[in-house]
């Protein structure tokens, strides 16, 4: 009401775009924004309207908007479009500009704390997904334990060294007539299958989680770049 009763008041629109964002009322407070003309509202508005933006994951238009907020830096205008292209790329994508940024002895804050996002990413990407399959076809479960997942390794590897092992001895004692050892190999068969299948669906969830993750982070780091 009092934006309402004073548009010209700068301190009002603010403390009412604050309590959107605190209010998690996003939508609501960049309508109320979009009624202002943004090269008139004061740098303190154009964060809090950008900040909505990030908090309302709209990130192409957030990014279109960089260019037209007159309180960030260039710097902090690559630093922004290379987080937002991180929530929805990953690391993929970085450019010569970018790496050029986060590998400099003397950054900001806010290319630290992406640059953690980046040393994240790549230790991940350090894991074949060909190479844990081919572990598994060579032994049953290393290639789970590679890809981190120990216990399940562990146990495919005892359960299916123990029917091969069960299966060889049915065969060794009564030939190929023998019933246990026929049993037993098609145990051991079918945990070898599950196992070389289990670590290729092993290793989807395991994306599907990093990329979750890398989300969660780029969006902390982007919540701190706006802590004073």
């Amino acid at each position: 009401r009092l934006v309402l009763m004073d548009s010209s008041n700068e301190d009002y629109l603010n403390k009412s775009l604050i309590c959107y964002r605190l209010s998690e009322n996003y939508l609501s407070g960049i309508q109320l924004i979009n009624t202002f003309d943004l090269n008139v509202v004061g740098s303190a508005n154009q964060k809090e309207y950008l900040h909505l933006m990030i908090k309302s994951k709209q990130w192409n238009r957030s990014d279109s908007l960089l260019d037209g907020l007159q309180y960030v830096s260039l710097d902090d205008r690559l630093f922004y479009r290379t987080a937002f292209d991180i929530w929805q790329n990953g690391t993929r994508d970085f450019n010569n500009e970018v790496r050029a940024q986060y590998t400099k002895d003397s950054i900001s804050l806010n290319w630290q704390n992406l640059k953690t996002i980046v040393f994240e990413d790549e230790q991940f990407k350090s894991k074949s997904k060909g190479l844990a399959l081919g572990m598994s076809m060579l032994v049953p479960g290393t290639g789970k334990m590679y890809l981190g997942a120990w216990k399940d390794g562990l146990a495919v590897l005892v359960y299916t060294s123990l029917s091969a092992w069960q299966s060889y001895r049915g065969f060794d004692r009564r030939g190929v007539k023998s019933a246990y050892g026929w049993i037993y190999g098609a145990v051991g068969t079918g945990f070898y299958l599950g196992n070389i299948y289990g670590t290729g669906k092993f290793h989807r969830i395991r994306l599907e989680k990093h990329r979750l993750k890398i989300q969660e982070m780029t969006e902390n780091v982007l919540e701190a770049s706006f802590n004073p």
